[in-house]
């Protein structure tokens, strides 16, 4: 079924905000939103009961507080920038070894993603950042296993493998999002290295992997922060992201013996490779 599209004119070169909204009421939600400054239009695809707002991009931030403020319960799986990927696929590079790609877009060696219902779309600041993290200490050091914490898509997962690890697991709460994880799995051929579980971090085995890449809002990376190094061997490394240049400082205290090797800024957004001091 094709999904009901209602969208002003969008210039292919011009860059918007999207948000991808779980719900079974469309009209619910644009009632709230259809007023608010920078609202170019909307998309629902039904048989995935997902709405997807458009908005200009200019001002982002003043516009995500408006929706933080009008949207208080709705179920937000994921923010992006992009130049309106959704009715025509996308492919992103986003460093010479990785390239990520919707189906209808990719070619040879990308890796493939659909992420309708988790984030993970290779498409916000965070998601680039963490790549980039990650291709530096893969290519510089001995990784064998990885643990992905709040895999989503599965996509840093997949590009882990791309990189050459050979034991993956990705964790998830959600099992949509693990449901997908292992689909994109799939797509990509990759279900030789990468196992997807559904549950929580406290399950698993504490200093048994090499490397910890985590791509997850603040609050989240708050509450967890001091069990993050009991998750990785001694002198292991652990990648972060999801929180801002200000909110940096205040995550990074909660981890005392790691340090930050390096760091890297896009957009505001904030991610870092650590290292046991």
């Amino acid at each position: 079924m094709l999904p009901i599209v209602n969208m002003e004119y969008l210039r292919d070169e011009e860059e918007f905000l999207f948000l991808k909204i779980q719900t079974h009421c469309p009209e619910k939600i644009l009632s709230k939103v259809r007023y608010l400054n920078g609202f170019r239009g909307s998309i629902y695809k039904r048989e995935r009961s997902l709405l997807i707002l458009i908005f200009s991009s200019q001002e982002t931030n003043k516009i995500l507080l408006e929706l933080d403020k009008t949207l208080q319960d709705a179920e937000i799986v994921e923010t992006s920038l992009s130049s309106f990927p959704y009715d025509k696929g996308y492919r992103k590079r986003i460093t010479d070894h990785i390239t990520i790609a919707t189906p209808e877009c990719a070619k040879s060696g990308d890796i493939v993603i659909e992420s309708l219902f988790s984030f993970g779309s290779g498409l916000h600041p965070t998601t680039e950042i963490c790549i980039h993290l990650l291709e530096r200490v893969l290519t510089r050091e001995r990784i064998e296993r990885v643990l992905d914490l709040g895999t989503g898509s599965g996509i840093l997962a997949l590009v882990c493998r791309k990189l050459g690890v050979k034991e993956i697991i990705g964790l998830d709460i959600d099992f949509k999002a693990c449901k997908e994880a292992m689909e994109n799995i799939k797509r990509n051929g990759r279900d030789d290295g990468i196992l997807i579980v559904c549950g929580s971090y406290h399950n698993i085995k504490e200093g048994c992997f090499d490397l910890l890449v985590a791509n997850l809002i603040s609050g989240i990376l708050l509450s967890i922060a001091p069990d993050l190094c009991n998750m990785v061997k001694r002198g292991g490394y652990i990648v972060l992201s999801g929180f801002t240049e200000g909110q940096a400082h205040e995550i990074l205290r909660h981890i005392k013996s790691y340090s930050v090797i390096e760091s890297l800024v896009i957009e505001g957004w904030k991610g870092v490779l650590l290292n046991e001091k």
